[in-house]
């Protein structure tokens, strides 16, 4: 978990300009953090996933992501939001030189993190965001 979130910065710092990967109200500054959308202490499995880890501002992090800086918890509007951005992220990355994502592991992500009993195939964006969308409502 630890390589990949070390991965992640250094490849969000160089791709995309240090930027958080999502744009809101408190992404102003640099993504120093890299946060699990889902717990890594409660999702040990998929804690390395690149799928799993987005770039965050301190604030974004430790204020919206982890409620008043307690990182035993999480916002879920926050989560739903992050993994929407993430599915957006992947979608784009895909299109590039670089390709660091598969829909596959993000489909190992979505189906662990949200404890489906039988498993759904994630192929493209459109099918994430179905899945995302329905798990939140």
């Amino acid at each position: 978990s630890l390589k990949a979130k070390k991965f992640l910065k250094e490849y969000n710092n160089k791709y995309r300009n240090s930027k958080s990967e999502l744009d809101d109200e408190f992404s102003v500054g640099n993504a120093t953090q890299i946060h699990h959308i889902f717990p890594e202490s409660e999702f040990p499995t998929i804690s390395g996933f690149l799928e799993n880890l987005v770039a965050l501002t301190p604030t974004q992090h430790l204020f919206k992501a982890h409620p008043n800086n307690n990182t035993s918890i999480i916002d879920k509007d926050y989560q739903e939001l992050l993994l929407k951005t993430k599915a957006l992220i992947i979608k784009e990355n895909l299109m590039t030189d670089n390709i660091i994502y598969s829909f596959e592991n993000f489909s190992m992500v979505l189906n662990t993190g949200f404890e489906y009993e039988e498993y759904i195939n994630i192929t493209n964006f459109e099918s994430a965001m179905i899945v995302i969308q329905n798990y939140y409502n």
